[in-house]
């Protein structure tokens, strides 16, 4: 590959896999895959907090999650290891993601303990920053609260923004 400075122009690699191009550092992939230009990655933290459709835990229960974005598409992960989520009644909900969900697009993987005995999926909530929390089994029937002591939710979730 040729060194071009801050890449002012078009640098082709010898085997036509991708190219650099402009100064704003796009990479594109070759053929016509959607005009696709790779021209947006980021990453960073995010603070999710557990909440209740109903009513939220008493104490506000928090944590750091990780967000990655490529295009629109983001990719989400936090953790809640036995937080007590008294208080807390309705629909399991997580609030704060990084960004806006525009489209209900995708669903994602979560591992609960406490909270109920079903497998559940997470879903963004369409123009929102929220994600909610449903049955595995029909992917309709929302995640009810167990609140107590000992409450423990991950998940990994995958969304367009």
């Amino acid at each position: 590959m040729k060194d071009i400075g801050p890449f002012v122009g078009t640098v082709t690699n010898g085997s036509g896999l991708f190219k650099v191009a402009n100064a704003f550092g796009q990479l594109q992939f070759p053929g016509t895959i959607n005009g696709a230009y790779l021209n947006y990655y980021d990453e960073g933290t995010w603070t999710a907090t557990l909440t209740g459709s109903t009513a939220n835990p008493s104490t506000p229960v928090t944590t750091t999650g990780l967000w990655t974005r490529i295009g629109r598409q983001v990719f989400v992960t936090a953790e809640f290891i036995n937080v007590d989520t008294t208080g807390a009644t309705g629909d399991v909900r997580v609030t704060g993601l990084p960004f806006l969900a525009v489209t209900q697009n995708g669903y994602g993987a979560a591992s609960i303990a406490n909270l109920g005995t079903d497998p559940v999926v997470a879903s963004p909530t369409i123009t929102s920053t929220q994600l909610d929390f449903y049955l595995a089994a029909d992917r309709s029937t929302a995640l009810a609260f167990g609140a107590g002591a000992n409450q423990s939710l991950a998940f990994s979730v995958t969304y367009i923004a």
